[in-house]
């Protein structure tokens, strides 16, 4: 029984702590298979070793359930949760799309609580309950600790969120929409439900205020000449924006992080940018 139970734990601890990176980083899996790609590989070299060390074949089984078994039920049960394989993308190459979804503070928020709690949990459990001390998930544990308290530190410092619709050629018109606190996922068809026009996810601007709190806008576009009727659409129209001067920054096709730091006059002064893709 505590066989099972410790594989469980090892388990279910791994694969927290490479869901919660694939959550901090934006919910790109890259990060987070490197990590488990690492930690097996480490894992099947010490079995390695026992082999090459001339260990019974019952001892070597042993090492290789303690080992790798765990890290690689944990990958399994991480590209699962995070959708699937992707047999059908090898098979035919496509161009990465954007993702339209936006993850909000609030889910960030229960994240990070989930992962601290579950943390506190199973640290302990790794040291002074299990048989032998589990030191590889101990620090596991404190790994996910440690992110756990700084995303969480770092969400409360939003103030708000929006989404920023731009309209035209040139995004001659912007549109908002305030994210409601308690949304966990919002998506295009949320804040604009006209299917005739195609909306781009262009990035994300952080405006940094002067109470040291800072406001989180998703950017999308509909790139068109036409007019659009805005009437029917829950998006509300701005009237200014404090980095309407710096919208070059963003293009399509492009998805960018921008920083900017707003005046007491209510203008943004840019700070830095990341191209995303």
């Amino acid at each position: 029984m505590d066989f099972i139970v410790e594989l469980i734990y090892s388990s279910v601890s791994t694969f927290i702590l490479a869901y919660f990176i694939y959550v901090i980083f934006g919910r790109k899996r890259k990060i987070s298979v490197i990590i488990l790609s690492i930690m097996i590989l480490y894992q099947v070299i010490a079995v390695l070793q026992g082999v090459g060390r001339g260990y019974p074949i019952e001892a070597v089984i042993i090492l290789f359930i303690y080992g790798p078994t765990p890290t690689i039920f944990a990958f399994f049960l991480f590209m699962t949760f995070t959708g699937g394989f992707g047999v059908a993308r090898i098979r035919k190459r496509k161009l990465k799309s954007i993702s339209s979804h936006i993850q909000t503070k609030r889910l960030t928020e229960l994240a990070s609580i989930m992962v601290i709690i579950v943390s506190i949990i199973l640290a302990p459990i790794a040291i002074f309950v299990m048989e032998e001390p589990n030191y590889l998930i101990f620090i596991v544990c404190i790994i996910s600790l440690a992110l756990g308290i700084y995303m969480l530190i770092s969400v409360i410092q939003i103030k708000m969120e929006k989404v920023i619709l731009f309209v035209g050629k040139n995004k001659e018109k912007f549109y908002f929409y305030d994210i409601p606190k308690n949304a966990l996922k919002v998506e295009v068809k949320d804040f604009y439900k006209n299917e005739m026009y195609i909306v781009d996810a262009i990035g994300e601007a952080t405006l940094y205020l002067e109470d040291k709190k800072y406001e989180k806008h998703y950017l999308y576009w509909i790139a068109t000449s036409e007019k659009i009727d805005m009437k029917n659409e829950v998006v509300e129209e701005m009237r200014a924006l404090s980095y309407k001067e710096h919208l070059d920054h963003f293009e399509k096709y492009h998805y960018k992080k921008v920083v900017f730091k707003e005046n007491r006059n209510g203008t943004a002064v840019f700070i830095k940018e990341k191209i995303v893709k």
